[in-house]
């Protein structure tokens, strides 16, 4: 049943790669026009907008990933142990999406650990409290700011994630790899970043980052300028 209706999300919310390209090349005004320096500016970040509510999977589409994510504990079992029985929600425009980890009877809902999100779209898609540990993720899934508050992404494959303007305050990010990832303006705040692969991973003065900047450096992030060049001292190294 899972897998016919994950089916359903592919054939019907199918990733138009015309328009996705498009989508990510469209220089992003709202993150220019918004200045997070001040708190207003970070709550104005945190506030929904109309681009939101214009872009939803359709009511079918939404009902189907909020049956998948209710999967009950047996089935998740399940798919951690059987070869190729993933997941797979590849290919998909999940923008604006609710996934959110809401009360279950099985506990919270949301539930979409070790996913195939390959090439899909999950712009301004709501995964607060969601599980998404080892989830795999396309290098431009997140593009345009996203809500993933309390998310488990433990694990989780975000090679060069565009996690720009991202509010990910108290996230579980422990062992994700997170090498190239674009942190520019993201919270992070009280986030767990243990042994999470932060290689060359930018970051800029509006990133709210869980240590400080030595720290960061150890870590072998790079902090860059506005138009993101990394600024004095802070030129990336390749590691052996």
């Amino acid at each position: 049943v899972m897998e016919t209706l994950a089916a359903y999300v592919r054939e019907h919310a199918k990733l138009n790669p015309e328009a996705a390209a498009a989508d990510r090349e469209a220089p992003n005004n709202e993150n220019e026009a918004k200045k997070p320096a001040t708190d207003a500016a970070k709550a104005d970040r945190e506030a929904p907008n109309n681009e939101n509510e214009a872009k939803k999977p359709a009511t079918d589409v939404q009902a189907a990933l909020t049956v998948l994510g209710r999967r009950k504990r047996e089935h998740r079992e399940k798919e951690k142990t059987d070869e190729g029985q993933v997941l797979d929600l590849s290919n998909c425009d999940l923008r604006g999406a609710d996934m959110l980890g809401h009360k279950g009877p099985d506990g919270p809902d949301g539930h979409y650990a070790n996913a195939d999100f390959y090439k899909s779209n999950l712009q301004r898609a709501d995964l607060r409290g969601a599980d998404l540990q080892g989830a795999r993720f396309p290098v431009f899934a997140f593009s345009g700011g996203l809500t993933l508050i309390g998310v488990n992404l433990a694990n989780a494959y975000l090679n060069g994630a565009n996690l720009r303007d991202a509010i990910l305050k108290g996230a579980r990010l422990f062992f994700a790899d997170l090498r190239r990832a674009d942190l520019r303006g993201a919270n992070l705040q009280e986030a767990d970043l243990q042994k999470a692969n932060l290689e060359h991973a930018i970051f800029d003065e509006e990133t709210i980052l869980p240590f400080d900047e030595v720290h960061a450096r150890e870590r072998g992030m790079v902090k860059v300028d506005e138009v993101g060049k990394p600024l004095p001292g802070w030129k990336p190294e390749n590691k052996s």
